[in-house]
């Protein structure tokens, strides 16, 4: 009977809360009148439940909704979330702490420098090396120590002669020594042996500090990265319990049950997790549903089964733009691989990274420079280290390479909401920003990484807007067109809509312009941004 009576005053509440009242006391009449309910119905039960709907009808809105929310908030949950942010919280002090255990590590090595010695110490060391093992073993030796020769400043002299030049011959020898010496052979050798040692001590020392060094940007990276996480994991979730009831009933009217649902976090930053045991979902309507519910435009961010009937879901808030990219490439004639690489990656905080790196030459060698250059960069922009330390620590392990290697290279980071867009430069050629008002240039100071060990890079923050065309070209393109003025011109002409088309039209115009004669590796790399659209 009472379900029966809920049903009825359920199906006419939407209507009017006094209609939904007078249903309750008509819908116990009309059962006791077909059915007999009760055997003692009198007009006292009709009063009854008129007194109750009436007490119902006169309760001010704003109550009725505070005791619902009472009763809801009694069944959710409360123990597992308090649960979650208390660990979160524990987790947020512990790699807090770590990171300062690497903070301290990074500090040491980075700030660890090498003891230099003094030209006059290196002086002192090569003259008593040369009277032990050349003078001392002369049987001229009593003879040259009475006349005092050879004397101390033409062995001064000769000895900072080696130090400028790596080393010396007899030509550099001055004459009281080349005329007086019986041994002047055996004292080049002794000085160019020391000079040689020293060397190796020096280039040992200095490879010391960079391995140092590089151990030292490590150390502060993963301390960076700790701290980030901690931070982020000490804020307090906040759940949204009304959006979760809300969620529920819509998919609920939709003809999908919602086994859990738990919903935190705020507006630009809001994270939907359900499960669901439901078999087949009909993915499109439930990213539709929750969008419409939540006012902005969700899409499903991870999706994995948890037991044969369960499938869990996590909606995050989709960015505002989007971007779609093209790529158009050639070898060096005669040239197996390409030196060329690129990468168009998405970033955590909706970001994503566009990158063109040019290895030194061509071949095997120069494609594995370049692509471990992006690699490092790419892997570290993902696991949250900052810009300056991901560039600073990538040149530190390009330059303390024995070869010579080094990578010219063209970067970006863009904010996919706010279309916030760092350019960052290391010897690469001209970067171009195809607008509606027209092209801007985005240029580069810098040498390129693994050439020296400190190299500031050329750093550009601008905002873009969307159907912009960010254009990237490596060496091989933009040498064939002789001229910024000339690039420029042609790319002027072409319709950037496409970005796809744009390289493909572009790659084909340098090769035309080198009568097909390919003297370098050939890239061009275009992206275009766009705004997304519900769907």
């Amino acid at each position: 009977v009472f379900v029966i009576i809920s049903a009825v005053s359920i199906a006419f509440n939407d209507l009017s809360r006094y209609i939904s009242a007078i249903s309750v006391i008509l819908a116990e009449f009309i059962l006791q009148v077909v059915f007999k309910l009760y055997p003692d119905y009198t007009y006292f039960d009709i009063i009854f439940t008129s007194v109750g709907s009436l007490i119902f009808t006169v309760i001010p809105t704003k109550y009725l909704s505070l005791l619902k929310e009472r009763l809801y908030s009694f069944r959710e949950r409360q123990l597992v979330r308090q649960s979650i942010n208390r660990n979160r919280l524990m987790l947020s002090n512990r790699l807090y702490e770590i990171s300062e255990v690497f903070l301290e590590i990074g500090n040491a090595f980075c700030s660890s420098k090498r003891k230099t010695v003094s030209e006059s110490k290196i002086q002192e060391k090569i003259q008593d090396s040369i009277k032990e093992n050349v003078c001392k073993n002369c049987e001229s030796y009593s003879k040259c120590k009475a006349s005092k020769t050879p004397k101390h400043e033409s062995v001064s002299k000769l000895i900072q002669i080696g130090l400028a030049k790596g080393k010396i011959s007899f030509i550099d020898v001055p004459t009281d020594i080349s005329d007086k010496c019986i041994k002047a052979n055996n004292f080049i050798y002794c000085i160019n042996k020391e000079l040689a040692d020293y060397r190796s001590y020096v280039v040992e020392s200095m490879n010391r500090d960079k391995s140092k060094t590089l151990i030292g940007k490590g150390a502060l990276g993963v301390s960076e990265i700790l701290k980030g996480l901690a931070l982020e994991t000490s804020q307090t979730l906040k759940y949204k319990s009304r959006l979760e009831r809300k969620i529920s009933d819509s998919l609920f009217k939709k003809g999908i049950p919602v086994f859990e649902l738990l919903i935190y976090g705020e507006s630009e930053n809001l994270t939907v997790s359900m499960i669901l045991a439901i078999k087949e979902i009909p993915l499109s309507v439930l990213e539709k549903t929750i969008s419409e519910t939540v006012g902005f435009d969700m899409y499903l961010a991870e999706k994995s089964n948890l037991t044969e009937d369960k499938i869990y879901f996590v909606f995050k808030n989709s960015p505002k733009y989007d971007a779609v990219f093209g790529l158009s490439f050639t070898t060096k004639d005669g040239s197996p691989k390409s030196g060329d690489t690129h990468s168009v990656t998405r970033l955590t905080g909706d970001k994503f990274m566009v990158a063109l790196s040019d290895g030194m030459g061509s071949g095997k060698y120069a494609e594995n420079l370049s692509d471990t250059s992006l690699s490092l960069i790419e892997s570290f922009y993902k696991a949250g280290m900052s810009t300056p330390l991901i560039l600073d620590t990538v040149n530190q392990v390009l330059a303390i390479n024995s070869e010579d290697s080094f990578t010219a290279l063209d970067l970006s980071v863009i904010n996919l909401k706010t279309l916030q867009a760092d350019f960052i430069k290391f010897g690469a050629p001209y970067g171009f920003i195809i607008t509606k008002e027209g092209i801007k240039v985005v240029e580069s100071n810098s040498l390129p990484l693994g050439i020296l060990n400190e190299l500031k890079p050329t750093v550009n923050t601008t905002f873009l807007s969307e159907g912009d065309v960010l254009l990237f070209v490596t060496d091989g393109i933009f040498d064939a067109f002789k001229s910024t003025s000339n690039f420029i011109d042609y790319i002027r002409k072409e319709p950037a809509y496409n970005p796809q088309t744009l390289c493909d039209g572009i790659l084909k115009e340098a090769l035309k312009l080198l009568n097909g004669e390919r003297k370098d590796d050939m890239t061009c790399l275009a992206v275009r941004l766009f705004e997304r659209t519900n769907t």
